[in-house]
């Protein structure tokens, strides 16, 4: 009757509401792999890079934000289009209206050039998207308060140094720093190379503002504000320690590079020892005064397959005359590097089976040795998917917040599902997860093993 209907009414609304939300997962999902694939210079390369940087430097960073049309960053874009083009018009312009510039220098000739080639195009190309640079480890600056960089989120403070020109500085933030910035001069720079000035951007997440200041200038370049775009975790920074310990004293992950210096130097010494061994090996000779010193050069400075006329008699024998001098032969043993070599390989991760078989080794023994490479890989990649998870919810957090429906429909189709959000509704779990085992090429063997032994039940 009645209760009957109402039941299926009730069931019909969920099913329709849970498909709703799959299909708005699946749009969300599609929005942030576009994103992604947008990137220049290509996700998955700048991650490869960012893995061997925090092999280099203990820590590899990521910064994810959005840029609206009118942002203005100092780091790489990128997004590609025509920004850099128009912020160089722009700035030119302000200079020679302010008459800091003349009209016949090289900067207004610049800009003649760059009108003429933005004028032939037939539409110049702003582009409103995700984010993501890789700021340098030696750059971020964490709070001394911070005990551990897995516990990064929970810091009260985190700063970045950007080194750049103050032209830079005038273009991104409007201030004419002038000659009040301390001037710095990076290592290695040509010495005709223009002074640089250091810009800290401090995330402060007691304040819940972000302070952008310049080294030797009094003022705030930016007014201090909340950071933009918002989310849920308030810093846009990610870390991947791949070393992490558990050090309040010195909370820095020591490196890969850091962890095999030992072993290296050992090598190192080993192979100098066996040089100069091989040195004072080298064959020589003793010689009596009977062959006189025109006989000795013409011994010590011979040639191949020369023939040498000596001060002796034809029946003496020269070896009474010229004898070899003793010298301590050279045993491999003491100059073996294996073992500095088979600990290198325990610190990174890898084992000393996987780089090619034992003498006596049996297949159990194989197996487990590529079962304990295998857990150590996983432990690895484990990490990785932790801090890409991160990554796409802080994602999803900010898409959802700056995309329109307009947009949403344009990149992901007709078919789309985009919900208007409240910041309270994005901060309760409306998020993107990685996947297990997604970040990365399967396992073919064991995926092949693991069906080999379920088809026959």
């Amino acid at each position: 009757g009645e209760m009957s209907m109402t039941i299926a009414q009730e069931a019909a609304q969920q099913a329709e509401i849970t498909r709703m939300l799959d299909r708005y997962g699946e749009t969300l999902t599609i929005l942030y792999s576009y994103y992604l694939r947008e990137q220049q210079p290509s996700f998955k390369t700048a991650m490869k890079r960012l893995v061997l940087r925090s092999k280099t430097c203990g820590v590899g960073w990521v910064k994810q934000g959005w840029r609206k049309a009118e942002t203005r960053d100092t780091g790489k874009e990128s997004l590609l289009d025509d920004r850099a083009q128009l912020e160089a018009i722009g700035q030119i312009t302000e200079d020679l209206v302010k008459g800091d510039l003349q009209a016949d220098s090289a900067a207004a000739e610049r800009l003649r050039l760059i009108n003429a080639a933005v004028s032939q195009k037939e539409q110049v190309m702003i582009r409103e998207g995700l984010t993501l640079s890789y700021p340098d480890p030696t750059m971020m600056i964490p709070s001394r308060e911070m005990s551990s960089f897995a516990e990064m989120v929970t810091a009260p403070a985190l700063t970045e140094k950007a080194l750049i020109t103050k032209e830079r500085v005038k273009q991104v933030y409007g201030v004419d720093v002038g000659d009040k910035a301390r001037p710095y001069k990076p290592i290695g720079a040509a010495v005709e190379e223009e002074d640089k000035v250091c810009v800290y951007t401090r995330y402060d997440k007691r304040d819940g503002l972000v302070y952008v200041v310049c080294d030797g200038y009094d003022d705030f370049l930016r007014p201090p504000a909340p950071p933009e775009p918002w989310s849920e975790r308030f810093y846009p920074y990610f870390c991947y320690a791949p070393n992490e310990l558990d050090d309040p004293e010195t909370p820095a992950p020591p490196s890969d590079v850091e962890l095999i210096e030992p072993m290296q130097r050992q090598v190192n010494a080993e192979g100098d020892a066996l040089r100069e061994h091989r040195d004072a090996a080298r064959p020589g000779h003793v010689a009596n005064s009977a062959l006189g010193e025109e006989g000795l050069k013409r011994l010590g400075g011979r040639r191949a397959h020369d023939v040498i006329q000596l001060p002796i008699d034809k029946d003496d024998d020269i070896r009474k005359h010229l004898q070899p001098i003793p010298v301590n032969p050279i045993d491999p043993n003491l100059y073996d590097t294996t073992p500095a070599f088979r600990d290198t390989l325990r610190v990174v991760g890898a084992q000393q089976a996987e780089l090619g078989p034992t003498s006596s080794a049996s297949a159990t023994e194989a197996s487990i040795a590529a079962t304990s490479r295998q857990n150590v890989d996983d432990s690895a990649t484990d990490e990785l998917d932790e801090m890409l998870t991160e990554m796409a919810r802080h994602g999803g957090q900010i898409l959802c917040a700056n995309l329109d429906v307009a947009v949403v429909k344009e990149i992901v189709g007709p078919g789309a599902v985009w919900l208007p959000h409240e910041r309270e509704d994005l901060a309760k779990e409306v998020h993107l997860e990685v996947e297990a085992g997604s970040s990365g090429r399967k396992n073919a063997a064991a995926a092949i093993q693991a069906r080999t032994q379920m088809f026959p039940l």
